[in-house]
């Protein structure tokens, strides 16, 4: 064979090989970009952002159910001010919680992962059994907000109750922290401490962010000496204030229920010094020298679960912890308008801070037999979601949004970068922007994980856990049936299976993309 020939075959191989390169390099793409339509890895938009380089603002009202707010459709006139911020800025109507309790809800929040990603889905004291390792179990996840914005030349601010889950949260990239009241407290005198600092911040010239969060309408719902103002009932045997509550006397039983606590939280200090006691009254001094916040919580466990004053099947009971529930409510939304609300309109906030306010969960009474936030029905995982974007006119968004999208689409709003960072969130600056609709399952999963929910449009899927795998459970249309009293889970299975196969391609794909 001649030279030539040689040289001619060698240029044609190399053409073809050149051309498989691009074929499979296309194809690569593809599947990338298919991939970042499920977990919004797209870049950040080229788009010039909505407000660059903005202050932010994030306030996280714990326990603020959206049901029980009349811009989302509740009779009573619960939150005048806090409805009037929502409906002259951007209102979510459709948004829910990735679960129903305080800590994986924030830990999502900041991290714009599901709970069955990040794992904190256990106890305040002992998350999934790690034991004295928590913070370093929580230091293993990927970025948090905070740490995403101190890179990015900001401070960062945390204003929190003394809770232990938000404490080991707030670790991670925060400037300064501040613990002021305590679970259940109403005292919100701390919001003027932050707010004041924000605004001496920003008059330097600092790039600042803020975190405010409160446990204001969180039970037990004390309001203390007030007068009630959404019920004219009287239960001499539900307290009014903690001076009430912490006047029970120590007795046996209530002992023995901390010892059942005990059990559960081996790891614990307190509750390792207290199964040493001899008697009931060394117990009782073991309770009392320890912090408030300690302290309140015991009393409060065992009158609310364990001493059984209040019967929870009992509807005049409910009504009427309802009632004390919703005038916390307005408590905080009277502070809001009178506090809140005024600083940001000053001039020198309003024009340079993005503003979003928020809940990790709401509240349930006996809607679906429980009391609290324990299961995953629409009482505790819709929540209000409220921002304000300096420039964007108001409006009222219906498309379904959920807790992990807050963390692209504030980083898409002041112009950061998402490019580095594995969100299983999507950014709503399109949404905002263009009202479009979002084609995607949104998850939440319950205590341990025990309890999961699926959502494609109007259908939510149950899933409940049994030994290492998940049953179907209960399946509802939320439109149709927004109480969630109809379980079509047998009459409706061609939707279950969509949602299955769907959920299953999800998993598989995301298990590509792990770190």
């Amino acid at each position: 064979m001649s030279t030539m020939k040689i040289k001619k075959i060698l240029k044609r191989f190399f053409v073809v090989l050149s051309l498989l390169v691009i074929i499979f390099s296309l194809i690569k793409i593809f599947l990338l970009v298919s991939n970042q339509t499920v977990f919004e890895l797209l870049k950040t938009p080229k788009t010039k952002p909505l407000c660059q380089d903005c202050n932010i603002i994030m306030i996280s009202l714990d326990t603020l159910g959206a049901k029980h707010l009349p811009c989302y459709g509740y009779s009573r006139d619960t939150a005048p001010n806090l409805c009037k911020f929502a409906n002259e800025n951007i209102l979510f109507k459709n948004a829910f919680s990735n679960a129903s309790w305080t800590l994986p809800s924030h830990v999502s929040i900041f991290t714009s992962l599901y709970p069955s990603y990040h794992k904190f889905i256990g106890d305040y004291y002992d998350p999934f059994g790690f034991g004295n390792n928590f913070c370093a179990a929580l230091s293993s996840l990927p970025p948090f907000l905070p740490e995403i914005l101190q890179k990015n030349g900001y401070e960062t601010y945390f204003y929190i109750p003394m809770d232990y889950s938000l404490l080991t949260v707030a670790q991670r990239g925060v400037t300064k922290i501040t613990f002021s009241g305590g679970e259940g407290s109403g005292d919100l005198s701390y919001f003027n401490d932050a707010l004041n600092s924000f605004l001496a911040n920003v008059k330097e010239g600092k790039k600042t962010f803020t975190f405010l969060h409160t446990y204001a309408v969180h039970a037990p719902y004390f309001i203390e000496n007030k007068e009630k103002i959404y019920t004219t009932d009287n239960l001499d045997n539900i307290p009014l204030s903690w001076e009430e509550l912490m006047s029970l006397p120590f007795t046996e039983d209530f002992y023995q229920a901390l010892l059942i606590k005990a059990a559960l939280y081996k790891e614990d200090d307190f509750y390792k010094e207290l199964k040493k006691a001899k008697t009931l009254g060394e117990a009782e001094k073991i309770l009392n020298n320890q912090g408030t916040g300690r302290i309140r919580k015991a009393y409060y466990d065992y009158y609310y679960y364990l001493n059984k004053k209040i019967f929870i099947n009992d509807k005049r009971h409910i009504e009427y912890l309802q009632a004390l529930y919703d005038q916390r409510i307005h408590e905080l939304d009277d502070f809001i308008g009178k506090t809140l609300i005024p600083f940001l309109e000053n001039p020198a906030i309003k024009n340079n801070t993005m503003v979003i306010i928020t809940s990790d969960h709401g509240e349930e009474f006996m809607e679906h037999g429980a009391f609290d936030h324990s299961t995953l029905y629409e009482t505790n995982v819709r929540v209000p979601l409220i921002f304000s974007v300096p420039g964007v006119t108001k409006k009222t968004i219906t498309t379904q949004v959920q807790s992990v999208d807050i963390v692209p689409t504030l980083l898409d709003v002041v112009g950061i970068s998402r490019e580095e960072y594995l969100f299983q969130g999507y950014s709503l600056v399109d949404v905002i922007q263009k009202n479009t609709n979002i084609n995607r399952l949104l998850f939440a999963g319950g205590y341990l994980n025990e309890s999961n929910t699926i959502r494609k449009d109007n259908w939510k899927l149950f899933l409940i856990k049994e030994r290492e795998r998940y049953l179907l459970y209960e399946l509802y249309d939320t439109v149709a049936d927004p109480d969630e009293s109809n379980n079509l889970l047998t009459t409706r299975m061609d939707i279950v299976n969509k949602i299955k196969e769907e959920a299953e391609a999800y998993e598989e794909k995301w298990l590509r993309l792990l770190p």
